[in-house]
């Protein structure tokens, strides 16, 4: 044992040296695998994680980098390099909530352009139709206005407005009679980065829905927790509430991965235990890349019975009269400018009428726009 410890001990100076030679001359790739090699030949000091972290953060793999950036942190939490990069990574990784944590803890001196604890982040809107051959079925319309804060460094505020609204016809004495609905809804969630990897979140969904001669008031809560580990992020979230007439819980397990260590390609898999009444399975599949500079696009699936289905940490509410039982779709972004990102959706849904209890096929188009701050 003390053959191995003077062994280690005498190769630090000559790993040292290697390794910043290589981070010095840029050699990234041979840095990181002369890098890799020390640390399984016991060799292992914060300086060596900050020059392998460092060469994965040029190379664009994020996730990496931030393994590396935290094993320096686990010897010194305020370590002022991890902390800055460990924060950038995390932009990079669309985690605002995670950057804020590595945010709080740099000194001014660091960072001197160090943002506000309160400020806004991002804001959205978007708007879109739904359409069938069903002739039952009027078009539907939706739009909705988002806003993300933060509220101190570790906390992540994001709000909407919406409103969704359709013409839907029953036959009543040989014609036909419209019952128009109209939903206007309102969401927050907060999330509270514990941690560089974990996270915990709830929020609140209302929607009141006007139908024929009724109106109700629904309200949906969540909550859950997030931790990401090398590539991946786990995520597990509990929703219950009341729509209309129905009490309901949903609870979701969600495999997000990321194999290039970025958002060039990922893989975003999530489990859905529905009870209402009796208990339904629903499972969905995305999986996006980036297809050139400032271009994504991803693809989804979604299998399972979709009757009062929470979608997006519940920001999307599938409580449509008629039950959707297939639906799939696609999504293009487009980074118009560091500030400006646009997006536009087409989704599919097979649907089955309440009052015919016959399938028919759905169509919708969204179309958006994000400004960060």
């Amino acid at each position: 044992m003390c053959t191995a410890i003077a062994r280690a001990q005498d190769s630090y100076p000559k790993t040292d040296s290697i390794s910043y030679s290589f981070y010095l001359a840029g050699n990234w790739q041979q840095l990181i695998s002369y890098g890799n090699q020390s640390l399984k030949n016991g060799v292992d000091f914060p300086l060596l994680h900050l020059r392998m972290a460092y060469a994965h953060f040029i190379t664009g793999n994020y996730t990496t980098a931030l393994s590396q950036y935290r094993e320096v942190l686990k010897q010194d939490q305020r370590n002022q390099t991890a902390n800055y990069y460990a924060y950038l990574c995390n932009l990079y990784l669309n985690r605002t909530d995670a950057a804020g944590y590595h945010l709080a803890l740099l000194d001014d001196s660091t960072y001197t352009a160090k943002p506000s604890p309160v400020k806004f982040i991002s804001a959205s809107a978007e708007g879109g139709s739904k359409f069938s051959k069903n002739p039952r079925r009027g078009n539907g319309t939706y739009m909705r206005l988002g806003f993300t804060n933060t509220l101190g460094y570790r906390f992540v505020l994001d709000e909407s407005f919406a409103y969704f609204g359709q013409d839907i016809y029953h036959r009543f004495f040989g014609s036909l009679v419209n019952s128009p609905i109209q939903q206007l809804e309102y969401y927050g969630k907060l999330n509270y980065s514990a941690s560089s990897a974990l996270s915990v979140f709830g929020g609140y969904h209302y929607l009141n829905t006007k139908y024929s001669v009724g109106t109700y008031n629904n309200h949906i809560g969540i909550g859950g927790l997030k931790y990401a580990t090398g590539d991946a992020v786990l995520q597990a979230d509990a929703n219950f509430g009341r729509i209309s007439d129905t009490t309901f819980q949903q609870y979701n397990a969600q495999l997000s991965l990321y194999p290039k260590g970025n958002i060039h390609l990922y893989f975003i898999s999530r489990a859905s235990l529905l009870r209402q009444g009796g208990s339904k399975f629903v499972f969905s599949q995305t999986v996006g890349t980036k297809v050139f500079r400032n271009f994504w696009a991803d693809a989804n699936v979604t299998i399972g019975t979709l009757n009062n289905y929470l979608d997006a940490d519940a920001l999307y509410v599938y409580n449509a009269i008629d039950i959707a039982t297939f639906k799939t779709g696609a999504t293009a972004y487009y980074q118009l400018s560091g500030h400006v990102l646009l997006h536009l959706n087409y989704a599919f849904e097979q649907k089955k009428d309440f009052y015919k209890i016959q399938e028919y096929k759905q169509h919708s188009v969204t179309g958006g726009l994000t400004w960060k701050f």
